[in-house]
């Protein structure tokens, strides 16, 4: 007889994870936040994209697994259905979980500010 038929994949851990921020340090500029993982599978990784400059710093339930200056992918551990951090930076107004084809649509960064001679506070505006 033919076997029967594989089960359907997991959904991703980042179907319907949800990111708040639960306390704001008065001491320095940070935050501490929450994300809450419906679909929580052992290994599986879940981005969180800031839109800000953050530095995350301490992590429970998951592991840091990469960054950018705006992001932070996580590896999930063995249980649960939430994990916490601690992050340096300004408390973003949004943070974006890209899952499967949503994206996070961010305007670019600003262009880089040149300095030229003639903008310069010290110089004549001659090169020498």
């Amino acid at each position: 007889p033919p076997s029967p038929p594989s089960p359907p994949p997991a959904p991703p851990s980042c179907d319907g994870a949800v990111f708040s921020i639960v306390q704001r340090f008065k001491s320095r500029a940070g935050y501490a936040a929450e994300v809450y993982v419906p679909q929580w599978h052992l290994h599986h990784t879940i981005t969180l994209d800031f839109g800000v400059p953050t530095e995350v710093y301490a992590i429970w339930s998951a592991e840091l697994a990469g960054v950018t200056p705006t992001t932070a992918t996580f590896r999930l551990g063995a249980y649960g259905t939430k994990f916490r951090l601690h992050a340096q930076g300004q408390p973003p107004d949004g943070c974006c979980i890209p899952c499967g084809d949503r994206r996070c649509s961010r305007p670019p960064p600003p262009p880089p500010r040149i300095r030229s001679p003639e903008t310069s506070s010290r110089g004549t505006g001659v090169w020498g």
